[in-house]
């Protein structure tokens, strides 16, 4: 390997990045490297990019490794570490606390990617959703999309392009005083280029309680990033009205051939549901794990 050299990424260089993120964070990486909350750092041999390193603090949420990649030709050379050590440093630097990872399990680069935040001081991971994948061709011919029982005329629902910026600011006041609902359903939480087409929101008698909000995952695959009804409003019956709105509006209004469909392991309804509803059209089940480092 040549000299190796890591350079801060700069709005005007994006572009040359772009490959070294997952599909899902290329956009991420494009729109908001201008935010004070956003930083980069690039590995470049020979003043070739081969590694990039993705750190974000959005929406006062939390800052997080949003994404660390290195090109096939130049793993295993500690490249990974340099930049997660820079990432760390960076991070102090701005008086962060703490630094959060979420990765998917069951696949090849696990095993590697566990070795180095262990190697780095980071917490054990823990599982933080159940992942599956769904396929249009399956998911067509599932019973309960066609067993529908319509929400009482309480509910309504609206594009989630339509939010009001009043009731976008009246959830994320609620959420930072009350802690509901869990960040991990809170679209907020996730970066706001969401799929348009799919993504909604549904009001009880004028207020917001639920939402389902949508990204591309690449080219043939949209991810169910954040679904949610608030609890005092959940059963059964509307849990399922709500997930077929969610796969209604993907077959209807997108080409998508597959779904990633994710679960958080706190709330047992959607669990259950996943498990009797979704899995039996799934072609593929994972789990997302969940890791920080103390920075102080």
């Amino acid at each position: 390997m040549g000299e190796l050299d890591v350079r801060r990424v700069r709005p005007l260089t994006v572009s040359r990045y772009l490959g070294l993120t997952f599909p899902a964070y290329r956009e991420f990486l494009r729109t908001h490297m201008l935010s004070p909350h956003v930083f980069a750092f690039a590995a470049h041999v020979a003043d070739v990019p081969v590694a990039l390193v993705l750190v974000g603090d959005l929406n006062g949420f939390g800052p997080a490794v949003r994404s660390i990649y290195v090109s096939e030709g130049h793993r295993n050379e500690g490249i990974a570490s340099e930049l997660l050590r820079q990432a760390e440093a960076e991070s102090r630097s701005r008086g962060w606390k703490q630094l959060r990872a979420v990765f998917m399990g069951g696949n090849s680069s696990e095993p590697f990617l566990r070795a180095l935040l262990s190697r780095h001081g980071w917490e054990e991971p823990q599982t933080r959703t159940h992942l599956l994948k769904l396929s249009r061709e399956k998911i067509v011919k599932a019973p309960w999309l066609k067993r529908r029982r319509p929400l009482p005329d309480a509910f309504e629902y609206f594009r989630w392009v339509d939010l009001g910026e009043r009731e976008k600011e009246k959830l994320i006041q609620v959420q930072r005083e009350t802690g509901w609902p869990d960040r991990e359903v809170f679209p907020f939480h996730y970066s706001d280029d969401f799929e348009p087409e799919s993504s909604f929101g549904l009001r009880f008698e004028g207020e917001v309680v639920g939402w389902a909000v949508n990204h591309v995952f690449d080219e043939k695959t949209i991810r169910f990033t954040c679904s949610y009804l608030k609890e005092e409003l959940q059963s059964l019956g509307r849990l399922v009205e709500l997930y077929a709105q969610s796969v209604d509006r993907i077959l209807k209004f997108t080409d998508y051939d597959f779904a990633l469909f994710t679960v958080p392991v706190e709330y047992p309804s959607m669990v259950r549901f996943a498990e009797r509803h979704l899995r039996p059209y799934s072609v593929e089940s994972k789990r997302s794990f969940i890791t920080q480092a103390n920075l102080s």
